[in-house]
């Protein structure tokens, strides 16, 4: 019977993918692309290429690079960068001040147009992102804060099934109307709703969680929050050095979860620990072979839904993926991990 409801809660996360839909009618927006940058230097040429191609009106959005007390020359780059247009702008966060939240509110306050867009120094936006973005803007300004996807480019199959499962659980979640996380490397909100609800104010010593805490707080006021399939905003992969600190921080956010995401969470991890035991002392295979035709279709739809090819091999990360999350988590939750 536990099989069974498992398996229908994944059914119901399975329709959530179908839930999030664009606007029936949309608007061009006006946005601010704001990109915090710390010791940055290595990756800024391709990101200025990145921006430089931006298909989409001049009049209608600005580049707000804000150094964030970078020890290389990050901040000199920005600088030669930012004078090419009127529209970009290279900013310097003041010591002592310190960390990507202050670094974003003074970007944020120093930004003209009602919708932000965050994304990092690592990440390459395609050329039609802000047009892309537009329409999930309706006219009746409803989009409160619209969250997407940012896989790895050139990375291996497991690393790009980590990614498109991570971003099944937003997007399942958004769409059955209570959003479990997001992405701040492709984050977009109004510029007016969060500064009505204080901005980072109170969460801003908080090394991480300027994107899941800022959902939570969007959230739980009630802001109307869209999960966007599409435009993709591709990240650059990294040593595995600074994927396991990444992979800490990222798994280990368990207390910055809402309380029933916490309780659903220790549950789930439970029953999967359990599950092994059950399949053989009770010989429930057929259960279990409906749990993973579950699964399958989670993940499948979830590719489909993201213009993913999903690959045969993901048949077999289907079933080690909940094992590898819950020690991630377990790991992320109770190590140290740092940040540069």
């Amino acid at each position: 019977m536990i099989i069974l409801i498992f398996s229908g809660f994944l059914v119901l996360l399975t329709i959530g993918l179908f839930l999030n839909k664009k606007p029936e009618s949309s608007q061009k927006g006006r946005f601010s692309i704001i990109i915090a940058c710390k010791n940055e230097s290595k990756h800024l040429n391709g990101l200025f290429e990145a921006i430089e191609a931006i298909n989409y009106s001049p009049y209608d959005y600005e580049v707000i690079l804000i150094d964030d007390n970078s020890t290389d020359d990050t901040f000199m780059k920005m600088q030669h960068f930012a004078i090419k247009k009127a529209q970009y702008h290279a900013l310097r966060l003041d010591y002592p001040d310190h960390g990507k939240k202050k670094a974003l509110s003074k970007a944020i306050e120093f930004s003209m147009f009602p919708y932000i867009v965050l994304t990092d120094a690592d990440c390459r936006p395609p050329a039609n992102w802000l047009n892309e973005i537009s329409e999930y803007l309706d006219p009746e300004h409803t989009s409160d804060m619209l969250i997407g996807y940012s896989p790895e480019i050139n990375n291996s199959l497991f690393r790009r099934f980590l990614y498109l499962i991570t971003a099944t659980s937003y997007a399942c979640t958004c769409g059955l109307g209570h959003p479990f996380s997001c992405t701040g490397r492709h984050l977009v909100f109004k510029k007016s709703t969060f500064k009505a609800l204080g901005g980072y104010k109170g969460i801003e010593n908080i090394r991480s969680g300027d994107d899941k805490l800022l959902l939570n707080r969007f959230y739980q006021n009630k802001k109307q929050i869209r999960y966007m399939y599409r435009p993709a905003v591709a990240t650059l992969p990294v040593n595995k050095k600074i994927r396991k600190q990444q992979d800490l921080r990222r798994f280990g956010k368990f207390a910055m979860s809402r309380l029933y995401w916490q309780i659903l969470s220790v549950l789930i991890a439970v029953f999967f620990i359990l599950l092994p035991w059950f399949i053989s002392h009770y010989g429930y295979y057929l259960e279990f072979l409906m749990l993973y035709i579950s699964a399958f279709l989670y993940v499948f739809f979830s590719a489909k839904k993201h213009s993913e090819r999903f690959y045969p091999v993901y048949l077999l990360y289907i079933l080690y993926y909940p094992y590898f999350l819950i020690i991630k988590s377990i790991q992320g939750t109770f190590r140290n991990w740092t940040w540069k």
